[in-house]
């Protein structure tokens, strides 16, 4: 896979011989994570998809998304609380989402927050905007992987009510640092939560 894909991450990857990888089969993407997991040996202590650099070939990177979302934060005395929300797939987040045609990325935050938690007022911190990026599973696409990246704006609540848009999302918590980091699913979330609170002068 050395010379396959440019980099399989990590020290684990010097010195492999591959000596039992056949013929490349495919240049799709998804075809190959799936190979490589299977026939590489590098990838046998760490078979995880993360550990594979996006970039397959020159020219040839994985399919891109891109959602938008705003992390709505408020003051409790002298507690900064951070939403978050409980997506129906079960996961905790922050509120985001595709654009639609044509809005503005900013345009699209905001309307995911109002769609999926009603609020409607938020005062956005000027500068501060946080992105996560992570490989997910393509839609109706089993063996297909995508690289999505969010883009999250930050931005002070003053009513702490909570509309949840039933369809897609099934709880809300507002809560301090510590613990919303301790309920966030996903590691790219808390990552995007310890900037936002770096920036907060919390950490």
């Amino acid at each position: 896979c050395a010379n396959l894909f440019p980099a399989c991450w990590g020290a684990h990857v010097r010195g492999c011989q591959h000596q039992r990888l056949p013929a490349f089969p495919s240049t799709k993407q998804a075809v190959a994570a799936s190979f490589l997991t299977s026939h590489c040996l590098c990838l046998e202590t760490y078979p995880s998809w993360s550990i594979i650099n996006p970039t397959m070939r020159e020219g040839t990177r994985l399919p891109q998304e891109r959602s938008f979302g705003v992390i709505p934060i408020r003051r409790e005395g002298n507690r900064v609380l951070f939403l978050l929300i409980q997506h129906r797939a079960g996961h905790w987040a922050f509120p985001k989402g595709h654009a639609s045609i044509g809005e503005t990325d900013l345009e699209a935050a905001l309307r995911e927050l109002r769609e999926e938690t009603g609020i409607q007022q938020v005062r956005l911190i000027p500068g501060l905007v946080v992105e996560e990026k992570y490989i997910k599973p393509v839609w109706g696409q089993p063996e297909a992987r995508a690289e999505k990246t969010v883009r999250y704006f930050v931005g002070w609540v003053d009513d702490p009510s909570v509309r949840l848009q039933l369809a897609e999302v099934q709880a809300y918590r507002w809560l301090p640092y510590h613990e919303a980091r301790a309920l966030i699913t996903f590691e790219q979330s808390r990552a995007v939560l310890d900037q936002v609170a770096r920036a907060l002068g919390i950490l």
